[in-house]
């Protein structure tokens, strides 16, 4: 890899190796209490291709949670475009942007996010059940989806029964239930011991690799970083480094 430094405002034009995922541009994010604004986003640009593995790092406050937010459709920009898949969709409405998660994005958390009284399996069928499937589909293709992650005899275990790392390869499967394009991980190994946050980078690279999903990890963890094949540094809600063979601004290549 190599690093390319970028500067402020100008964005970036991902590798050519599956086409954009992600586009955004001047992606601005302000929050406003008593009268205080905050400058969470300060005009980021970033571009992701089609099956990245790719890390966003900086230290706290520096803005890659709430672009990960944005990024995930959680949150909107106070301006700037946000294009996924084409799509502008920081135009679109709650409902929208509801199916656009629902559709196309997955997400693992540092905390896992599971319920605590129901199974591995049930855990894992839960967005099938918003998504309309039916009783049947769901227990196979949760069955299928944990047994895919080394967890098909934890199927009726609680989150209380299994181990940290378990916990994340259920919620893992889980971001994976409905097909997802992009998964988006936030800290996904911050609660993990070493053993098992290394089993669980290894996981993603499996995904990314077989798959083909494209996997996007939020982290402040240098060797979360360097499992990644490119990563973007964010300092005072900007992209100041993009660690890649990439061009930028007038399509420079490899």
């Amino acid at each position: 890899m190599s690093d390319v430094l970028v500067p402020p405002g100008q964005a970036l034009v991902a590798s050519e190796a599956g086409g954009l995922l992600i586009e955004g541009h001047g992606l601005r994010r302000v929050f406003a209490s008593g009268g205080v604004e905050t400058v969470a986003l300060a005009g980021a640009d970033v571009a992701i291709a089609h099956g990245e593995m790719l890390a966003i790092i900086g230290p706290s406050g520096s803005g890659k949670s709430t672009l990960m937010a944005i990024l995930g459709c959680l949150d909107r920009p106070t301006s700037g475009t946000y294009l996924l898949e084409g799509k502008d969709v920081t135009r679109l409405n709650d409902d929208a942007l509801s199916a656009v998660r629902c559709r196309t994005i997955g997400f693992v958390f540092q905390s896992f996010h599971l319920l605590q009284r129901s199974t591995a399996s049930e855990n894992v069928e839960l967005p099938l059940i918003y998504a309309g499937v039916s009783r049947r589909d769901r227990r196979h293709r949760s069955r299928a989806l944990l047994e895919s992650v080394g967890l098909g005899h934890r199927l009726d275990h609680r989150p209380n029964q299994m181990s940290g790392g378990e916990n994340q390869r259920v919620a893992i499967a889980r971001a994976l239930v409905n097909n997802p394009r992009l998964i988006l991980a936030d800290e996904p190994t911050g609660n993990l011991d070493s053993r098992s946050g290394t089993e669980i980078l290894g996981l993603f690279r499996r995904l990314n690799n077989e798959r083909g999903v494209s996997v996007i990890l939020v982290t402040h963890d240098p060797r979360v970083a360097d499992k990644c094949d490119r990563v973007l540094e964010i300092l005072d809600g900007q992209v100041m480094r993009d660690s890649s063979r990439i061009g930028i601004g007038d399509g420079g290549g490899r």
